[in-house]
């Protein structure tokens, strides 16, 4: 994948979205020391940048997936969204 000007700045951050009715992994840029926190609440953009996102269904009998590069998503349909780095598996 390549690199754009905005992103050379920028640190990878590997996320897990959950929308209503499906999942998304995938990675965000952020500035050096920034938070996800900081970029979700940011009133001035409504939509984020995921790149290398992979969009699977969460729903019982329900069985999709898709990959793709890049997608823009829409914050208004976030319900929750954590770093995978934060992830605790027990």
């Amino acid at each position: 994948m390549f690199d754009s000007p905005e992103r050379i700045n920028k640190e990878r951050h590997d996320v897990i979205i959950y929308l209503d009715n499906c999942k998304i992994q995938g990675a965000v840029y952020l500035p050096p020391g920034s938070r996800i926190s900081d970029f979700i609440n940011a009133p001035v953009k409504q939509f984020i940048p995921i790149t290398d996102a992979v969009i699977s269904a969460i729903k019982p009998g329900e069985d999709w997936k898709y990959e793709v590069e890049f997608l823009d998503l829409n914050k208004n349909f976030i319900v929750t969204m954590f770093p995978t780095n934060a992830m605790k598996i027990k």
